[in-house]
């Protein structure tokens, strides 16, 4: 069986990606992280695998069937259970990181520690917790360091990439609204976290252009599987 080929030709577009402003209403509760909003999309955690078991190529670069399984160890269960959905989505992430790596985007270690940090105090967790639980899921804290890099890599990535504009009538509606959730903090640190997580929604609605954007720009070949 001969592999499957998507080939696209246009020559990746330098300028950046322009959206117009997308306006969304504050809805449910959202976590707060400091400094970074959550990014919605999966995080492919490094294992080895060689590259006979690759199940595609995006741009030359193999996606293993082991990078799927632990891609999908991280997704809700409706989409683990659709491999087709599962592979294009880690298709699209591992897009996401080539971009980030062709305009020379970089990640320093301190970077991962301080949201590794941050995510324990939101939560209440010690170190020791976190190490317990990486344990119970057979992952290491240097594969836990890398899915956040990564992470924090897109997060980057989208930034540069979607210049959104947040309202600061939204912001301060929104901190009216849900002021029992910023009770920790001041009121200029509550207004930095409610931008950074409004600008995320605005990046989020308009990320599914984007990456159909990379995709035609981009040579996807899917293998034959024995």
């Amino acid at each position: 069986m001969k592999a499957i080929r998507i080939v696209h030709t246009q020559k990746r577009i330098d300028r950046k990606f322009k959206f117009r402003r997308v306006v969304e209403r504050p809805g449910q509760r959202w976590g707060i992280l400091i400094g970074i909003g959550i990014l919605i999309v999966g995080i492919i955690l490094l294992r080895p695998a060689s590259p006979s078991d690759a199940l595609a190529t995006v741009n030359g670069e193999p996606l293993t069937a082991a990078d799927l399984q632990a891609y999908g160890a991280r997704m809700p269960e409706d989409v683990r259970m659709n491999k087709q959905q599962l592979l294009s989505q880690a298709i699209n992430e591992q897009l996401l990181l080539q971009q980030a790596e062709t305009q020379g985007l970089t990640v320093e270690p301190s970077e991962v520690d301080a949201v590794i940090a941050a995510l324990l105090k939101q939560r209440n967790l010690r170190w020791e917790d976190l190490q317990q639980l990486l344990q119970e899921r057979q992952l290491s804290i240097d594969e836990l360091r890398e899915a956040y890099r990564r992470q924090l890599l897109i997060t980057k990535l989208l930034a540069a990439e979607i210049p959104v504009q947040v309202a600061e009538t939204q912001v301060a509606q929104f901190y009216l609204q849900y002021q029992n959730m910023f009770t920790e903090y001041d009121e200029a640190t509550a207004f930095e976290q409610i931008r950074a997580m409004l600008a995320h929604q605005q990046r989020q609605k308009a990320l599914p252009a984007y990456v159909a954007q990379l995709r035609s720009e981009s040579t996807i070949e899917f293998l034959p599987q024995s």
